[in-house]
């Protein structure tokens, strides 16, 4: 499988973005659209050539966050201090903190009580349907035994019944 080239975009001295395969112009927000659509991007410094891929990536992201305010403060002047050395404890910091507001959401221990009701009653049920079907599978299998045992007995009887049979034959 051959990988796809970036489209290539040139950052201009004047700070537009130019999309060099439409051959127009493009924002910010156009950029994370094609990310979201799959479409790599590679933004290059029209004048030096420097590729700024990696920080107009992270201004999609800023915009985006400053949207849906994605990171807690704490974790981002966390990450400030840390001066980004290390990205788990960053991600270790987001964490404590939406577990913290998760354990301080209303409801959430009724919500945990109901959800373990469900789950208590759904075990119990999966118990009950799972002893039916081996009282189903094992019902079988006890009337073909039964089943099996009397054929030997009728089979014992008429090998009898042939000896029997044989010496009165013999004896005449």
């Amino acid at each position: 499988m051959t990988e796809i080239p970036p489209r290539v975009i040139k950052r201009y001295p004047n700070r537009k973005l130019y999309d060099t395969t439409e051959s127009r112009y493009i924002t910010v927000k156009e950029i994370g659209a094609l990310i979201k659509e799959n479409i790599m991007v590679q933004i290059l410094d029209n004048t030096t050539g420097e590729d700024l891929t990696h920080d107009f990536l992270l201004q999609v992201i800023r915009n985006q966050e400053k949207k849906w305010k994605l990171f807690p403060l704490k974790a981002l002047v966390d990450l400030i201090r840390s001066q980004a050395s290390s990205s788990t404890e960053f991600v270790a910091s987001v964490r404590r903190e939406v577990d913290q507001k998760v354990q301080d959401f209303p409801g959430l221990n009724e919500l945990r009580e109901t959800v373990e009701s469900y789950q208590n009653r759904f075990e119990e049920w999966q118990k009950s349907v799972e002893n039916q079907i081996h009282s189903v599978i094992e019902l079988p299998a006890s009337l073909i035994s039964r089943e099996v045992d009397n054929l030997k007995e009728r089979i014992s009887q008429l090998e009898k019944l042939v000896s029997e049979l044989k010496s009165k034959l013999d004896n005449k």
